[in-house]
């Protein structure tokens, strides 16, 4: 278990709390802002399944299998949390502004 100091954060604004934050546990993903929109976390979500079929079935086998199975829980991780940390990186976003 990890044992966090217990500091009280001034009185300021929640996004100026999350900064605070960032800097004192050193956590940069706590600002995890929604950068994907619906169409693109259906599109991930599908060709997740299609991967697992293809896996679990045996028409994918070996390490591109396993590979391509480890693809597909990134996909479904991402797009249940609609949050991509390589959209993230590039500063590249596909939700809108109404989908947040």
């Amino acid at each position: 278990m990890h044992d966090f100091e217990l500091t009280v954060i001034p009185n300021i604004s929640i996004f100026n709390k999350k900064q605070y934050l960032n800097k004192k546990f050193n956590l940069y993903f706590t600002l995890m802002i929604k950068n994907m929109s619906s169409a693109d976390r259906l599109i991930r979500l599908i060709v997740a399944a299609i991967i697992g079929v293809l896996y679990f079935t045996g028409t994918i086998t070996g390490v591109i299998g396993i590979a391509l199975l480890i693809l597909g829980g990134v996909f479904i991780l991402t797009s249940l949390r609609s949050f991509c940390p390589i959209y993230f990186g590039f500063g590249f976003r596909t939700s809108n502004e109404e989908d947040n």
